[in-house]
């Protein structure tokens, strides 16, 4: 019984190892998506939804897409036959890779009820076509304002894998463009810098974010907005969980 329990005992600190590392993975700077599940929207004939999206090794599946409002500019939109609209916010709200506005100064985006707070497990995660443009980002509080002090400068450099929406064609000014790209990072509360005078006070709870193009002079164009707030674990991660679980219970018993 004792050689049982010494083994059980190394896993229990193998699944405590595991528990330590896992925040460290995905708690980290702006981050480029490197890998993405697409399928066909569950509602439309055409046109398709983000079902997961990988960073830092780490695949996230539980995905909420942001609900958009009080967007300035634009004028370009792409769009599935499905999805055809002059709304800019239908188009920037929800989960759809096939949809999107261009040439966008500032939007605000919520994530229905959820609230955020640094360091609660949540990320946040952006798409844009072509993936080159810069943006600036401020959290916003719960009635809709700027959470004063705080802010995030999203680099052009920083997306990450290029994804192409077959379904979607852009419409450009004078024409029709197919086979472009839309290019996604992700970012958390922890990544926002503090820019106030004295010592940081901490950010209060977090209602929803506010972009805008990064020097007030350049528009960006966005694709997709969206929160998540636990990240998919590997069978190997569940498995020595479980394995640590049992062997605590084993040793309680001992």
């Amino acid at each position: 019984m004792k050689t049982v329990c010494a083994w059980l005992n190394k896993l229990i600190g193998c699944s405590v190892l595991v528990g330590l590392l896992l925040p460290t993975a995905i708690d980290a700077d702006v981050l480029p998506i490197t890998a993405v599940t697409v399928a066909e929207h569950p509602t439309l004939g055409t046109g398709e939804v983000l079902t997961d999206l990988t960073f830092d090794g780490v695949t996230w599946r539980q995905l909420v897409g942001g609900t958009a409002s009080n967007i300035t500019g634009g004028g370009v939109r792409f769009y599935s036959s499905d999805e055809n609209t002059s709304d800019f916010g239908a188009l920037l709200t929800g989960l759809s890779t096939t949809t999107g506005v261009a040439n966008v100064s500032s939007i605000d985006i919520t994530f229905d009820s959820q609230v955020f707070q640094p360091g609660d497990g949540s990320c946040f995660f952006m798409f844009e076509i072509y993936g080159n443009d810069s943006v600036s980002v401020q959290p916003l509080d719960g009635s809709g304002s700027v959470i004063a002090d705080y802010s995030l400068t999203l680099s052009g450099s920083q997306y990450g894998v290029a994804v192409n929406p077959t379904d979607a064609v852009l419409r450009s000014y004078g024409g029709e463009e197919t086979g472009f790209t839309i290019s996604g990072l992700t970012f958390d509360l922890s990544d926002f810098t503090y820019t106030g005078s004295g010592t940081d006070p901490g950010m209060p709870d977090v209602y929803g974010l506010r972009f805008a193009d990064a020097d007030g002079s350049v528009t960006w164009d966005p694709a997709v907005f969206g929160s998540a707030r636990v990240p998919e674990p590997s069978t190997a991660l569940l498995l020595c969980a479980t394995i640590g679980i049992l062997g605590l219970g084993a040793r309680r018993r001992g």
